[in-house]
């Protein structure tokens, strides 16, 4: 009866130590493909951002490139930028 307890017993234990390396799989899997999405969405940002740092570049030389044929014209839109569009 002794023996059939223990083997009961060991049956068990390995049974849920089964079922828990299971649910550790499935959860790991879970959590790789998360951040493999994340990595994705920060490549996806990282581009978005570089693209708009290139275009904040050109409008800054276009500025600059309007200040010189007309200052006045400029120094408007400048005020218009910044005062009344906040």
């Amino acid at each position: 009866m002794r023996q059939v307890i223990i083997i009961t017993i060991g049956l068990s234990v390995g049974f849920l130590i089964g079922t828990s390396i299971v649910e550790f799989n499935k959860y790991r899997t879970a959590s790789t493909a998360y951040s493999l999405d994340l990595r994705k969405q920060v490549d996806s940002l990282q581009t978005e951002l570089s693209i708009q740092k290139t275009n904040v570049g050109r409008y800054e030389m276009a500025l600059e490139l309007f200040k010189e044929e007309d200052s006045v014209a400029a120094d408007h839109f400048e005020y218009i930028l910044y005062k009344q569009t906040e």
